[in-house]
């Protein structure tokens, strides 16, 4: 059976509930029925542009109901669509687009103007083939060099959708709230798998993003099931102390550890919800899953990673790449249901990603330690882990422990040699 696209699964949704709303963003409620007009309108006035048929298209990823429709648009229309930051610097945007073969850049401007602004340097390039053609080309963060554009093929999207709905009981009825920026892997549950389920999603806006008081008002107002989002979400929540909760959520901290201070003030501020703690990579999605009790959740000093999500393979490798089999410490190598097909830039593709002959592999360049129990823990990105007269420092377990002082807003620690 081929694969539904995003298009399909709305007019689905439109016409099993069209007054539902699909998306609120602000003071504003978009029903299903109103989304797929909107997603229609677009479809025919794209169809108008000589885009060739499975050319990658860039989209700035506004957080907005109209960029959700477009690249909605453009996917249905069998398009690539390359999502990236609204602040990306132009230099930096131009390497992305060079590598990832922009054909066109297309620029919701109002209700009436629609541009679309192609670049001939990638006319001599082929279009992706059918069997190929990636979904969505997300970007990685930039933390360790230049953004880097990631492939993700239909089957991987929908794999994930279905085991989004299955692990969380996203569906009709459901209403889940969307933090992270449009160009996030994150976004992957936030809004599509939400709206593939016909789920409600609450859209948190750039400005928004960085206000508690808002945040709050939004959970207060709209009372979503699905909270997901990195420790700063949460922080800024917290900064109410008599902030309460006591709605059945699920609740999912990801993206970096959750320091323990900060994850007991969680449990007291959510108490009736499931708490998750996920892992994974822009190149993978979510590779494993953590579902401790509120217990387990507010007191362990550093919580592990939690079991590979079902079909999803992994390694653990020394500094010589042989595979560790019992505790130790080595980088993490996964394999997912949800994985990229690789980058935009072959050569990057190379050094990642690789096959084993049954499963295709992805670097993650995290170290980790896997204790007498079985039981993995993030020591921190291969990047960041130095020798300090020889013991194993991580970079980042000494910026949270800074970042924990009331006095300290902002910090970075780098190694120089003595």
């Amino acid at each position: 059976m081929v694969p539904s696209t995003i298009m399909q699964r709305l007019q689905h949704w439109a016409g099993r509930q069209p007054q539902v709303s699909a998306l609120i963003q602000g003071s504003r409620t978009v029903s299903y029925r109103e989304l797929a007009s909107a997603v229609e309108n677009f479809i025919e006035r794209l169809s108008s542009e000589k885009m060739r048929s499975r050319s990658t298209v860039a989209i700035q990823a506004h957080k907005t109901v109209e960029t959700i429709a477009l690249i909605t648009a453009l996917e249905h229309l069998q398009h690539p669509v390359l999502l990236v930051s609204p602040h990306i610097g132009a230099d930096v945007k131009q390497a992305i687009y060079h590598t990832a073969m922009v054909e066109a850049e297309v620029v919701y401007v109002s209700p009436e103007l629609l541009t679309c602004h192609f670049f001939q340097s990638a006319v001599s390039h082929m279009p992706y083939q059918d069997e190929e053609a990636p979904v969505f080309l997300l970007t990685t963060s930039g933390s360790t060099g230049t953004p880097k554009g990631v492939k993700l093929p239909r089957s991987s999207v929908q794999n994930f959708f279905f085991w989004s709905r299955a692990n969380f009981g996203i569906g009709p009825g459901k209403t889940i709230l969307s933090y992270a920026p449009l160009n996030f892997d994150l976004s992957l549950l936030e809004v599509w798998a939400a709206l593939d389920s016909g789920a409600t999603v609450v859209l948190v806006g750039a400005a928004q993003a960085a206000d508690g008081q808002t945040l709050r008002s939004l959970l207060q107002a709209h009372r979503p099931q699905l909270i997901q989002g990195v420790p700063l979400l949460f922080r800024l929540l917290l900064e109410d102390p008599s902030f309460s909760y006591p709605i059945n959520a699920h609740i999912i901290v990801t993206g970096e550890a959750t320091p323990k201070p900060l994850r007991q003030s969680i449990v007291s501020a959510f108490p009736a919800a499931v708490f998750y703690n996920i892992y994974g990579s822009t190149e993978t999605n979510d590779s494993f899953i953590l579902s401790p009790d509120a217990i387990q959740f507010a007191c362990s000093e550093t919580l592990p990673i939690g079991n590979p999500i079902a079909n999803t393979q992994y390694k653990i490798l020394d500094e010589q790449g042989n595979i560790i089999k019992g505790a130790g410490i080595g980088e993490l190598h996964t394999s997912t249901p949800f994985a990229a097909i690789g980058y935009t830039d072959p050569k990057i593709t190379a050094r990642s990603f690789y096959s084993d002959g049954s499963y295709t592999f992805y670097r993650t360049g995290d170290l980790v330690e896997r204790n007498p129990a079985g039981e993995i823990y993030i020591l921190g990105r291969r990047d960041y882990v130095v020798k300090v007269r020889g013991v194993r420092t991580n970079l980042r377990d000494i910026e949270i422990a800074l970042e924990s002082h009331p006095g300290v807003e902002r910090v970075v620690v780098c190694p120089l040699k003595d």
